[in-house]
């Protein structure tokens, strides 16, 4: 027995079905068009109307009450604006979609218990399934070539570089340069940071003082007036006109634009020649106004008789501190001295209505702005002559020493004590120590020293006669309240013939090695000096073993790449020896150099690439650059898992270069994830580079889209951009038609083309006006459907669409 289904409820819920009446088409309406004058019509085919199916029915209630109930139900049920889902059992993979017509009597059911259900469909056609194909796609391919793509998944024994994946080293490499000797002496000794041999006896050392005393600056500037401005309030400065100037750490401060400020000693009876110096910085202001120009100036008003005069010194834009010294000879003569050096000469002063005084002025009467600081200010009438010299003020001493007397050099060192205070705003004082040597009948050029430094340019066992040593002193300031010294100069001088022994021996051990853990290279390498008659071996020992001897420069014997350093000791034995006891062999350091090994083996386990963008996979490559080119030491390994699911140990594959990947071609790639693993392989002295790696998994595409339905269906295409690309177009083989959008797209755009309301939608929103008018909507037909996109492999494309049944 028949039954239907209206909007999901079962007929036979309410009746029984007698008879279903179902045209095998719907109506059908010729397209024909008559033309006045010729016989016959043109054919412009035809139209499909809407379908009408009649349902005989048959309802069975126990009472008329009950009927009644059964009937008002189905009312409730059939009645519909719209179409609902129409499905009848005897083909249950169709659907149509229609609604109770008008013309079905539902009153008759009440009288006689059965009537025709008739059920208009305005599409008059049945759906199927909805499908969906994949008909082009980009695939998956990516390089990994920057090191933070390398840093990426699980590294073990392995690093990231700029230039790609590495071996780590074991260790941390080691490097100690050593010019103390507090190891074991047999018979030597170290002198100046020296190991030499001892002697059996010991020369005298003499120690010569400078006899002039403490050296200190003299002959400088003597002011009258001093101030540091750190309180100049107090002082005798006052702050006037609209701007004030402030206390700041530095000095005196304003900062005027537009308005003019002023800063004021008041001198009373100031009469010239007079000597002035200060310290002043003059940058622009936050806010400058416009036709205004940084600067101020700086008044020097006198008394002479009845009148008042002044000169006006200009300060320029200053954005470091800049030292100024102003000395007026006469009423009309004043230099000015910048930095130390003449820069203007004013030659007239004029009167002025000011009383005597010193004002620096920042007027805006003169179109003047600025931020002003002043510090250090010093003045003394008359004008000091040495006031005029160019700083700093630098001041020379030397002391000389005759070394005749005191036969063979053995040693020597300069000691002295000095104080160079620090000046304010960088200006600061200095004291400096040179040494020259009289030596080969001439003054070697001089070396600075720090006190307590060797004697430069004289050598252990020198014969001292006709040779001199000067200590050349360097005392310079910029500033008076600032003076640097030097004092406690002297030299002391080791001299007289030592017997040594004829060997020795100094051993040394070093743990400090065992944080290389594994070195691929060691080095012991050493200075020294050897005259003639003398000699120096080395040897060394690995945890307490045998010594081995060792070439200035040379690999340490006993240490391999494989060899475990991370509980060893290195033992360095040096052995000294002389044929003449006037002189000894000397060594002045020693440098142990251990390089960290590499490890021999280190992996890295990629992050997933999800296959899920591909239905089934086609063709694929992996392929890798190294150095050394095609090294047989980098290893590439592959495996594919469920998403989520982590790579088994024991299934990975190898590839070879440039070469597919293994089982996994024709295979889904939804719900799959693939894993690349990267193998360096070393004996420890070096590591090959991986500099880059390129997967490339392509999707085994089927452009041609087998159509099952009877009645045509107007499909969708969902198409997700995931290279660049200035258009896009799909054409349908079979009908010639096609899409053409002219429009740039970029990777991530979304293009959607709806045959089916014939709309165009980019990235969300309806866009119409990018499609070309020579475009034209298909719809799929019976069969074979064939399409091919331009440009292909920029995007993946799904095509989706309805079947529906005549």
């Amino acid at each position: 027995m028949i039954t239907f289904k209206f909007d999901g409820i079962d007929s036979s819920n309410y009746f029984l079905v007698n008879n279903i009446k179902r045209d095998i088409l719907p109506s059908i309406k010729d397209k024909l068009v008559q033309v006045p004058g010729r016989s016959g019509t043109y054919d412009f085919g035809i139209e499909e109307s809407e379908r009408q199916i009649d349902i005989d029915v048959t309802i069975s209630a126990s009472s008329p009450e009950s009927l009644r109930q059964i009937v008002r139900e189905i009312a409730t049920w059939l009645h519909s604006e719209r179409v609902k889902q129409l499905i009848f059992s005897d083909e249950p993979d169709k659907i149509y979609y229609g609604r109770l017509s008008g013309n079905t009597d539902i009153d008759q059911l009440i009288s006689m218990g059965q009537n025709t259900l008739t059920f208009i469909l305005p599409d008059p056609h049945a759906f199927g399934q909805t499908k969906q194909q994949q008909i082009d796609g980009s695939g998956i391919e990516h390089t990994t070539d920057k090191q933070t793509e390398w840093q990426t998944g699980t590294l073990t024994g392995l690093k990231a570089t700029p230039k790609g994946l590495e071996l780590e080293k074991v260790g941390t490499d080691y490097t100690n340069t050593v010019n103390t000797w507090n190891g074991l002496h047999t018979q030597t000794k170290t002198l100046n940071n020296k190991l030499i041999l001892d002697s059996t006896s010991t020369p005298s050392t003499t120690t010569i003082n400078d006899p002039s005393g403490d050296f200190a600056m003299s002959g400088l500037p003597s002011w009258s007036f001093s101030d540091n401005m750190s309180n100049w309030s107090n002082t005798g400065w006052e702050s006037r006109l609209t701007t004030p100037f402030t206390q700041t750490t530095n000095g005196a401060k304003c900062q005027s634009a537009g308005v003019s400020a002023a800063l004021v000693k008041e001198v009373p009876n100031m009469s010239f020649p007079y000597t002035y110096e200060f310290l002043y910085r003059l940058t622009p202001p936050t806010n400058p106004k416009n036709g205004y120009t940084t600067r101020a100036s700086l008044y020097l008003v006198e008394q002479r008789g009845p009148y008042q005069y002044h000169f006006n010194v200009t300060l320029a834009q200053a954005n470091s501190w800049t030292r100024i010294r102003v000395v007026v000879k006469s009423d009309t003569r004043a230099n000015v001295y910048t930095n130390g050096v003449l820069t203007t000469i004013l030659n007239q002063s004029a009167i002025i209505s000011l009383s005597p005084r010193i004002q620096f002025i920042i007027d805006k009467d003169t179109s003047s702005q600025g931020v002003l600081e002043v510090s250090q200010f010093y003045m003394s009438s008359g004008a000091i002559d040495t006031a005029e010299k160019s700083v700093p003020y630098i001041q020379n001493r030397e002391f000389e020493v005759d070394l005749s007397n005191l036969n063979t050099y053995q040693s020597g060192s300069i000691s002295f004590n000095s104080v160079a205070p620090s000046g304010l705003h960088g200006w600061d004082s200095s004291a400096m120590v040179e040494v020259s040597v009289f030596k080969d009948g001439e003054w070697k050029e001089l070396v600075e020293v720090v006190n307590g430094d060797s004697l430069p340019y004289l050598n252990h066992g020198d014969n001292l006669s006709n040779m001199k040593v000067v200590a050349y002193m360097t005392l310079k300031a910029y500033d008076v309240s600032y003076l640097p010294t030097i004092s406690d100069v002297s030299f002391s001088i080791t001299s007289g013939t030592a017997a040594y022994y004829s060997s020795g021996n100094y051993i040394i051990s070093d743990a400090a090695i065992q944080q290389v853990q594994k070195a691929k290279q060691a080095i012991l390498s050493w200075n020294e000096t050897k005259p003639n008659g003398t000699n120096i071996k080395a040897l060394v020992s690995l945890s307490d073993g045998a010594y081995e001897e060792i070439s200035n420069g040379g690999s340490i014997p006993q240490i391999e790449p494989s060899t475990d350093l991370s509980s060893s000791s290195l033992a360095v034995k040096f052995e000294l020896s002389t044929s003449d006891n006037t002189v000894t062999p000397e060594i002045q350091n020693y440098t142990i150099s251990l390089d960290t090994a590499y490890y021999t083996t280190g992996e890295r386990i990629s992050d997933p690439t999800e296959l899920d963008t591909i239905e089934e996979i086609g063709s694929s490559f992996l392929g890798w650059d190294g150095t050394p080119n095609n090294s047989l030491n980098i290893e590439v390994y592959t495996q594919v898992v469920n998403t989520g699911d982590s790579p088994s140990n024991d299934a990975w594959q190898k590839v070879s270069n440039e070469g597919t990947i293994p089982d996994i071609e024709g295979q889904s790639g939804q719900g799959r994830s693939l894993y690349t693993k990267q193998v360096l392989l070393s004996d420890g002295t070096y590591t090959p580079l991986l500099h880059s790696q390129t997967v490339k998994i392509h999707p085994n595409i089927n452009s041609t889209i087998t159509y099952e339905g009877t009645a045509e269906a107007y499909p969708i295409f969902y198409v997700n951009f995931s290279s660049d690309c200035g258009y896009f177009k799909l054409l349908h083989v079979q009908s010639g038609k096609f899409i053409y959008i002219i429009k740039p797209f970029i990777k991530d755009n979304t293009l959607e083309i709806d045959c089916s309301t014939n709309k165009i939608i980019t990235n969300g929103r309806v866009e119409m006006a990018s499609l070309s008018i020579t475009s034209d909507f298909f719809s799929l037909q019976k069969g074979i459907n064939t399409l091919t996109v331009d440009p292909s492999g920029v995007a993946e494309i799904r095509a989706e669409w309805r079947e529906r049944f005549k």
